[in-house]
């Protein structure tokens, strides 16, 4: 019987995974379509403000406003609020003017940036099959890109930035902890947001139509919506089995860019996108297998 329910948490989890990364490409793909009609500024403002209601609105589900704000890191919580308030505009500005596809092949960058952290800032004992794994994801970045053939675009570098701002974020999630509320991994960033883009976004605002509203406040429902379900996939499911759907974000970068932006990705991004792909599910399967082994301080062989 117990084999059956692990079973179905597994189940269980890798659903939830796919259907949160999903969630999130669908708020990006709102996030392409509305900064097509109405200045970055207001759209981050418009969604962040939406993501601070329903935050505050299920607070107790979250962990509770006291618990979230009242805590021993609440300094580090805002220096990775004030990262990623500043990650989510560059995210937008980078969806706003670069394909999908490209957008997030050079956005997963991140999983390699947080490895190189891990080893120069925390400490992390790496071995020549991650270093290997590394070096592989960058070459797929410079595939995508093509320095030196193509100009590098501000779109570009918003993204690289993006995936950036998010590795230094996971890597202080370590230091944070995760004895911390729900809600106190996405109120910080979401209120940086509204401080940073408030100004820019009166002096840019222009009345939005009833749909377009919606869509904006719907970039912070799909967002919130996938972050729950990612997490509570985590807590069902190992995150071997769990993180590889993360990918599933450039597949659905290529299926919302063709039917809603008429977006085809060119050979070279799909050739970047695909050896990242596989350098990040390689890291992922050698932590899985490294975190399987039972040895002793003595003899620790690291990936």
């Amino acid at each position: 019987m117990a084999a059956d329910d692990a079973g179905q948490n597994l189940l269980k989890g890798m659903m939830l995974g796919l259907g949160g990364f999903t969630l999130f490409t669908c708020g990006d793909a709102l996030v392409k379509y509305s900064t097509h009609h109405y200045a970055i500024y207001q759209v981050a403002l418009m969604s962040s403000l939406t993501a601070l209601v329903i935050l505050f609105s299920f607070s107790k589900k979250l962990g509770g406003v006291k618990a979230t704000f009242i805590t021993p890191k609440w300094k580090l919580q805002w220096l990775r609020g004030i990262l990623l308030g500043v990650q989510g505009f560059c995210g937008v500005y980078a969806f706003s003017t670069l394909p999908m596809t490209k957008a997030y092949t050079l956005i997963f960058v991140a999983p390699f940036i947080t490895a190189l952290l891990g080893i120069f800032v925390l400490g992390d004992k790496v071995g020549w099959r991650r270093w290997a794994t590394i070096g592989t994801g960058f070459v797929g970045v410079l595939i995508a890109l093509r320095p030196g053939v193509i100009p590098l675009e501000m779109g570009a570098l918003a993204a690289l930035a993006t995936g950036t701002l998010a590795a230094v974020s996971w890597v202080l999630v370590r230091f944070i902890g995760t004895q911390q509320t729900a809600m106190s991994f996405s109120v910080y960033p979401s209120i940086v947001t509204c401080c940073l883009m408030i100004i820019p976004a009166i002096l840019h605002f222009q009345m939005p139509t009833l749909v377009d509203g919606l869509m904006m406040c719907s970039i912070a429902l799909f967002g919130v919506s996938g972050m729950i379900m990612v997490s509570t996939a985590f807590q069902n499911a190992p995150p071997a089995a769990v993180s590889p759907f993360h990918y599933s974000q450039i597949i659905f970068g290529v299926i919302w860019g063709y039917l809603f932006f008429n977006e085809v990705p060119d050979l070279w991004t799909f050739v970047g996108s695909a050896v990242i792909i596989s350098s990040g599910l390689y890291i992922v399967f050698r932590e899985h297998v490294n975190k399987k082994k039972v040895v002793s301080d003595f003899d620790f062989d690291p990936i």
